[in-house]
């Protein structure tokens, strides 16, 4: 999982905002969905609404040791996790690894892939009249990029994600609910 810096115009004004690319290095499929932001918020949403998209849940995720999932890094390696992220993480019920810090090639396919997805979903820079639209087509943009041949296996992306669908955990009976506690003072 990683987001990538992206271009786009609202109301006629561009704006870099933040794409979020899940990718499956087996099958080399790939999901992308487009925030303005990349905070908690935007990671949970985009997670879930990648996870109800694809209707299960990966078993382990890897991360890089972003600020929105990890408070710090113990000197053990341990990572202390945001609360949001926590409750996130046991929702799902699936397992995050996080990368050694400064080891960006350690999650090689998934920068590949914001690069890929940045050069070809989102050019030229799109309009965005409404996000949830436009998330709505970029699955369409991920279904179609999934019947190109795989670079290794020389077959369709598509028949090697069935693959990696059989060991996907079945989605939560309830859908979590993207929020954010603030503890506020009135005066």
């Amino acid at each position: 999982v990683d987001f990538g810096e992206t271009a786009f115009y609202e109301n006629e004004v561009m704006y870099e905002g933040h794409h979020l690319a899940v990718t499956f290095p087996h099958s080399d499929g790939k999901f992308v969905q487009l925030f303005k932001g990349e905070n908690f918020e935007c990671l949970a949403q985009g997670l879930k609404n990648i996870f109800e998209h694809v209707g299960k849940v990966p078993t382990v995720i890897r991360f890089d040791n972003m600020s929105t999932a990890v408070v710090r890094i113990q000197q053990d390696g341990e990572r202390v996790l945001t609360d949001g992220f926590g409750r996130f993480m046991l929702h799902y019920r699936f397992q995050a690894e996080f990368c050694n810090p400064a080891s960006g090639n350690e999650k090689g396919n998934v920068e590949n892939k914001v690069g890929y997805s940045r050069r070809n979903a989102f050019v030229p820079v799109p309009t965005i009249p409404s996000f949830d639209e436009f998330n709505e087509k970029l699955w369409a943009w991920c279904e179609k990029d999934a019947q190109r041949l795989h670079y290794r296996h020389n077959i369709p992306i598509q028949e090697l994600w069935k693959e990696d669908e059989k060991h996907l955990l079945k989605l939560p009976e309830y859908p979590y609910t993207v929020f954010r506690y603030a503890a506020l003072t009135v005066s």
